[in-house]
């Protein structure tokens, strides 16, 4: 973007992150990747990793131990990736600490 409108990376950074105090850009980060995106535009975009967690909890609510199992990674790092899509409300955890999908209206974009 700095070079179609022929300015430094960080004035570019400056008008993006105004923007987002206003409500008018969403930002979303996937491994090293900035995507910026309108917010009317009802889209969330995720990674890979964290549509492995989706597509599982799909099929059955499940406890963070089960997930990270299941996906081969420590529970401390499976209870990162589940609070990372429960703040994009993708899903949330009940009483008896099953996680399960919460029905969204919003597009999920994998990349």
């Amino acid at each position: 973007m700095s070079k179609i409108f022929k300015r430094s990376p960080a004035r570019i950074y400056d008008i993006l992150g105004l923007q987002k105090k206003e409500g008018i850009l969403q930002i979303f980060r996937v491994k090293s990747k900035a995507y910026w995106i309108k917010s009317d535009q009802n889209k969330i975009i995720i990674s890979k990793i964290k549509e492995k967690y989706l597509k599982s909890l799909k099929k059955k609510e499940k406890t963070t131990r089960e997930l990270a199992k299941e996906i081969g990674v420590c529970w401390k790092s499976a209870y990162r990736r589940l609070t990372e899509l429960q703040k994009l409300n993708l899903v949330d955890k009940d009483s008896k600490g099953l996680w399960k999908t919460v029905f969204q209206a919003k597009e999920v974009i994998v990349l």
